[in-house]
């Protein structure tokens, strides 16, 4: 059962009518208790959150970069921008944290994603040392709490940044 809760009390404050998106509610899942800002293309559906990045910025012009391949330079700000958060934003979330990895390390570095009320979201890129970063779905949910994964999972295509 769905209960709706008052955000400045967290007292349920409705149990009886179907909540509508923008609800803060209270939901058993499993053996968890979940609060969130209800959206009923992420929770009910229970799909997948796919993330288009339609374009990066700054990229090094005369490369051959195929779909999903960006070339940019280290320590230089780039931004990727795409849509498919629409369902992100209702539950209240403005900003995530996007993990990008690098191949040969392994090491991760962090970017924020701001998110608008249209669901677009952009993330400025600056990576600090060369070689190929990627991010995909894997990485993008290794991030999530156990609250969020019972809520949504992102689906995203792999992006492989060539840094030089």
């Amino acid at each position: 059962m769905i209960k709706i809760i008052d955000p400045t009390t967290n007292i349920a404050i409705d149990e009886q009518r179907e909540p509508i998106i923008g609800d803060y509610v209270e939901e058993v899942k499993g053996k968890n208790i979940v609060r969130y800002w209800y959206s009923y293309s992420a929770v009910d559906n229970g799909e997948l959150i796919a993330i288009a990045i339609d374009a990066v910025t700054n990229t090094i012009a005369d490369f051959d970069d195929k779909d999903n391949q960006h070339t940019v330079n280290e320590n230089s700000n780039s931004v990727a921008s795409g849509s498919g958060l629409t369902a992100l934003y209702a539950m209240g979330l403005k900003k995530f944290r996007v993990p990008f990895v690098r191949t040969d390390t392994n090491r991760k570095a962090y970017m924020i994603a701001d998110i608008t009320a249209d669901g677009s979201f952009s993330i400025t890129i600056n990576f600090k040392t060369g070689g190929e970063w990627v991010v995909n779905s894997e990485l993008l949910n290794s991030e999530l709490s156990d609250e969020e994964l019972a809520l949504f999972k992102f689906s995203i295509a792999e992006h492989k940044f060539k840094v030089v």
